[in-house]
């Protein structure tokens, strides 16, 4: 795609001709305005300007009054439908923006944004959309999971409905969520927020930086919290819940038995159903309280 010096510059301040990337988003904001609004985008026959047609699926009209008309339709195999049309249309615009707002080259903006999946979009150099309804944006982005979105440079979907935002990221179960550089969720339904967040049991969440859920329906929060099996919870900087149902609650915490809670600075409870509350607080044994 390319898009028009006309069509960029319509009510331009008196200005450098790139101008701000606000400037830029907020005129194509305007034209897509349309896409929802459409009694938003008339313009009489009459007061029309230019007319370009880029990439046989969108058009775009210059209104000489106060309007800027984007439309989309099929192409000429009429293989693309109207929404897909108009999800290119967005992507293009955005990609456009960006690039002339930094005053870089706007070239890439005119790859083919179709991927290999049916209503699919890829952009970016060595981007991949290779199943059906899927988004790839950013270098070496991978999305080979139905309908699944993956953003960022080497962001990569292995499963239907998986999502992976962020550097590196990697979403490989279904229904999957991997937001932040380097997270990982690799198990059905898992999340991990955060940079480096690994959310790898069923169900499990990670939130923080490092933070990590490896058991089932696990849950891990704050930075470098481990929930290392099946139900454990483990929220605080360095907690650890090592065991079927622990909770550690507090910084540097680890609840190691079965069952078992540590809760406040430091506290350790490792016994079976063995409780510790307080700062350094240590049960050991069996259902003992400390």
């Amino acid at each position: 795609m390319w898009v028009s010096r006309t069509y960029l510059k319509t009510k331009a301040p008196a200005r450098d001709d790139r101008g701000s990337f606000a400037i830029y988003f907020a005129r194509f904001i305007r034209a897509m305005t349309p896409l929802r609004f459409p009694a938003f985008a008339r313009c009489p026959q009459k007061y029309r300007g230019d007319s370009h047609t880029m990439n046989r699926s969108i058009s775009i009209v210059q209104c000489k009054t106060t309007r800027i008309r984007l439309t989309a339709h099929k192409n000429v195999g009429g293989k693309e439908t109207l929404a897909t049309a108009r999800k290119k249309a967005v992507v293009r615009a955005v990609l456009a923006a960006a690039a002339l707002a930094g005053g870089t080259s706007a070239s890439h903006a005119s790859d083919d944004l179709t991927g290999t999946g049916i209503g699919s979009i890829q952009a970016g150099p060595e981007a991949s959309a290779l199943s059906d309804h899927t988004i790839a944006l950013g270098q070496f982005t991978t999305a080979t999971g139905e309908s699944s979105v993956a953003l960022g440079a080497q962001a990569r979907t292995e499963s239907e409905g998986a999502v992976a935002v962020g550097l590196n990221a990697r979403a490989s179960g279904a229904g999957a969520l991997a937001i932040g550089a380097g997270s990982v969720a690799s198990e059905n339904a898992a999340s991990a927020f955060g940079s480096l967040a690994t959310a790898s049991g069923f169900v499990s969440a990670a939130l923080g930086y490092g933070a990590t859920a490896r058991g089932a329906a696990a849950f891990a929060a704050s930075a470098w919290a481990t929930a290392m099996a099946d139900n454990s919870i483990a929220i605080g900087t360095y907690s650890n819940g090592a065991a079927t149902g622990a909770v550690a609650l507090g910084a540097f915490t680890e609840a190691g038995g079965v069952n078992s809670g540590a809760f406040g600075f430091q506290a350790t409870a490792t016994g079976a159903d063995s409780i510790a509350f307080g700062s350094y607080a240590k049960a050991s044994a069996n259902n003992s309280i400390a």
